[in-house]
């Protein structure tokens, strides 16, 4: 279904799979799950990836849906998975 956005510039919201991040040579590779969607993504940006950025973090990337199947990223932010959920528990109190 995400096949529909290829080529045009998204912002997506939210988790990082766990065990899906490879940082190699430079390259970082994940997944980004969404509504039972898992995203593969490529960050191509400059910026440092925040310290937040791990499994489980709620994160939002934005970039290009391409024609190989994955999202080319060139910006990301993420919160802290454990912080999240507590602010969620919190207001559902």
């Amino acid at each position: 279904q995400v096949e529909k956005y290829q080529d045009e510039q998204l912002r997506v919201a939210g988790f990082v799979v766990p065990g899906s991040i490879v940082n190699e040579n430079g390259k970082l590779e994940f997944a980004i799950e969404r509504n039972g969607t898992t995203i593969p993504v490529k960050y191509i940006g400059t910026n440092p990836v925040p310290d937040t950025f791990k499994d489980r973090a709620n994160a939002v990337v934005e970039g290009t849906y391409n024609s190989a199947g994955y999202l080319e990223a060139h910006a990301i932010q993420a919160k802290c998975a454990s912080k999240y959920e507590s602010d969620e528990y919190s207001s559902a109190m």
